[in-house]
Parts: structure tokens; sequence; C-alpha cells
């Protein structure tokens, strides 16, 4: 994956606890301002973020909280299901996609890393269309229970492709940061058919935002 130089941009962030919110590294890192959008024309910005040295995610500490997400006890395995959230292109959108197994992404550019992700395989998305995925980045990833289990970090149009930070990159970025996942947050559970309902609710009460980069 090619990390271009930074300019202005969105992507996805969500809810982890009180005041902490998980995205992708790529989308803030380098940012001189990083925040959530927390409703239209309203955007609220970080007091701090911090990066993982080696993977694509990233923390932020922003005077807001929103009902979190719930973290799965396992890590996923080939086969399984898994639904994506964010806003694709700026936009509220989704996508259902089922685990091929796990791979390797090298990052270069404004920085380089080596890290191992999970590839998935893309079903279905909504809105139906064939544009690139950029704007979901840093959007959480859940099982069918809807329990957290990646975050989505990049993808290919063409071979109809997404991958998902490793489960031991989330945790050891959530560690560090010093956020306390609640094992009582609530999980929304998902279905092929109540994607679009859920992946709204989920926007709807907060738990997932648009996160912004402003260079100055």
């Amino acid at each position: 994956m090619e990390i271009g130089e930074k300019a202005d941009g969105r992507g996805t962030a969500f809810a982890i606890g009180s005041g902490f919110w998980m995205t992708a590294r790529h989308v803030v890192d380098s940012c001189d301002v990083v925040g959530i959008l927390e409703r239209p024309r309203r955007g609220l910005r970080a007091r701090s973020y911090s990066v993982h040295r080696s993977a694509d995610v990233a923390v932020m500490r922003i005077d807001r909280s929103a009902p979190p997400v719930r973290f799965a006890d396992a890590p996923p395995q080939p086969g399984d299901i898994a639904y994506h959230v964010g806003f694709p292109r700026g936009k509220p959108g989704e996508l259902r996609s089922r685990m091929l197994g796990l791979s390797v992404m090298n990052a270069r550019g404004r920085y380089s890393t080596r890290e191992p992700v999970i590839a998935w395989a893309e079903l279905e998305r909504f809105p139906e269309d064939s544009s690139p995925l950029s704007g979901i980045s840093g959007g959480p990833v859940f099982d069918s229970q809807g329990r957290l289990i990646g975050v989505h970090v990049a993808g290919s149009v063409r071979r109809g492709r997404s991958f998902t930070a490793h489960p031991s990159s989330i945790r050891e970025m959530v560690d560090r940061s010093g956020a306390a996942p609640s094992s009582a947050a609530e999980a929304l559970p998902f279905t092929p058919d109540t994607l679009p309902a859920v992946a709204d609710a989920l926007r709807d009460r907060g738990t997932v935002a648009m996160a912004l980069c402003d260079v100055r």
C-alpha cells in the first residue's frame, strides 16, 4: 500500500471507550488537526492521538463519548462472514465479506510498515457500485453477533478484496492508549438482510463517525 503525502481528508472512526476513538493510522498520521464529525458542519477536535508503530491503527482522545463497540473474544476464522461499516467516499456505506485468511501488508511512502492483516473477499456492498472504498478506512468490522473483529485498512476494487488490521495489533493499540473497553458494551447483531439498518443505527447513535484530518 502506498501512503501518499498528507492532505486534508476523511475516513471513519469508532468509539471504543469513554473519550477514546479508533481509526486507521493512515487516516490521521501526520495531520495537524484530527477529530470526528459529530453532525453535519460540526466537527470535534481530538485532544491528542497516538499511532501504532508498525500497524495501520490509531487512537484519538476526544471530549465526546458514544456507545462503544464490543470486542470479540476470539479472532475470526477462514470462512467467517464480516460486516464493514463507515463512510466510503464520505457517505454512509457498508459491505459484507468472507474471510480468506491471513496476509501481510507493506506500507511505503510517508511511513513504512510491514504488518499482519486479514484478507476478506467482498460479497456485497450498500449502496451498490464499483467505486473505491476510500473513506471507509478506519471503520469497524463486526462478526454476525455485532462484536468487533477488525479495522478496515485497505482494499482492492479490481480483486474484490478488503484488508483489516490483525486483532493482535488492535489489542496492542488499545492497551497502549489506556482505553478500557467494556465487556458490557451493547452489540448489535448483523444478518445480510439487516446490514444497512444496523449500520445506520451505529452511525445514528454516534458509535461510528466520520474521521477528519486537517493539514495546515
